[in-house]
């Protein structure tokens, strides 16, 4: 039987793993941006290494067989990060628990492979995303995670019972409040990341249009200058609202506003998921084509202006036209200023021109 003071000390050894597991995952989180494969790697590792630091002190119930918390961190990892999380964790698993040998190891890798199919299972039926795991998930979890105790019945009839009648309350309970325990702080951690995410993209964005504001361009810019290889083309159009000051006056500044909301999506309906698009500020837009020629830039452009003045063109409408200054450059070192000082003169040549036209400039070399 499992005594009181056993069970103490590995609920607070579980505590202690718990807010190990939790500490490093925020940290890997916040510092490997979105979801990719890498980061889930990385983090269920944390997990594995969490599931070997349960097995190295677990509650022995009977010789060759043991109790710990081991599958609390599969089924967590398994349902917060999927396929990665379950292969590695299970990995983990099997090879600190299959040396230990004893009557009981088939019900143990058995035990842990039913854990993760019922979390991924899990998974599958409510979906996963940050900030998504809720109170009810973690109970439910809790639960599903005692389907390993079915691994016992492996074992001869008369050792399950007699495992069952031991420890099987200990277990269950066991993986319920470290199933909570685990979950509350994983889901903590996940709100407050989600909450600074939230944060750092409204720092960068455009109230008015909800494309990047000026701070959200430049970092921007900078990131794709910097990590230029050689021979890549970086291309920046500039556009601004032709005598827009007229239009605010003669309209008001709500239907100005809205026509700027309109010009943004505009925009949006004409470049790539990966380019950039900013509002500088007022009526001046910027548009970062990376990889794209200016002759690309140039036709780009002229669909921008095309629809624009479709959009504007009814009887009842304010007439809106926009100009573009186009800049490119193929270098492996952006000069950013450069490329904003050619854009910004081609845009006020088109201006100059009448409006409503497109102008570029090619910098040979990056100053």
């Amino acid at each position: 039987m499992v005594d009181g003071a056993n069970l103490a000390h590995a609920v607070a050894d579980q505590a202690g793993i718990a807010a190990l597991v939790t500490l490093l995952y925020s940290e890997v989180v916040r510092l490997y941006k979105g979801n990719g494969w890498t980061r889930n790697v990385v983090l269920a590792a944390i997990f594995g290494v969490g599931v070997v630091l349960t097995m190295l002190d677990p509650l022995q119930i009977s010789p060759g067989i043991q109790i710990d918390g081991r599958n609390i961190l599969i089924g967590l990892a398994s349902f917060l990060l999927g396929p990665a999380g379950a292969a590695v964790t299970l990995a983990f698993g099997f090879a600190i628990r299959i040396p230990t040998g004893g009557s009981g190891l088939v019900a143990g890798l058995l035990g842990m492979t039913l854990t993760s199919a019922a979390a991924l299972a899990w998974r599958w039926r409510v979906g996963r995303r940050l900030g998504a795991l809720r109170f009810t998930d973690t109970i439910l979890l809790g639960l599903l995670i005692n389907v390993s105790i079915l691994s016992l019945f492996v074992l001869p009839w008369h050792l399950a019972l007699d495992v069952l009648r031991t420890g099987g309350l200990v277990v269950i309970v066991s993986n319920l409040s470290g199933s909570l325990l685990v979950g509350s702080l994983l889901a903590r951690e996940d709100k407050r990341i989600l909450a600074e995410s939230r944060e750092r993209l409204t720092s960068r964005t455009d109230p008015l249009t909800g494309l990047a504001n000026r701070r959200g361009f430049e970092e921007s810019l900078s990131a794709v200058g910097y990590t230029q290889s050689g021979g890549t083309r970086l291309t920046l159009l500039l556009l601004d609202v032709d005598k827009f000051k007229a239009i605010n006056d003669t309209y008001g500044h709500v239907r100005g506003d809205h026509a700027l909301q309109e010009i943004a999506g505009i925009i949006r309906r004409h470049i790539r998921a990966h380019d950039l698009a900013a509002r500088l500020g007022g009526d001046e837009f910027v548009i970062v084509l990376d990889g794209a020629t200016v002759k690309v830039a140039r036709d780009v452009a002229e669909r921008i202006c095309s629809s624009v003045r479709h959009r504007f063109g009814g009887p009842d409408e304010m007439p809106v036209t926009v100009s573009i200054g186009i800049a490119g450059v193929q270098s492996r070192s952006v000069d950013a200023s450069a490329l904003i000082s050619a854009a910004d003169a081609a845009m006020y040549q088109a201006k100059e021109s009448g409006g409503g036209r497109v102008f570029s400039r090619e910098l040979r070399h990056s100053a």
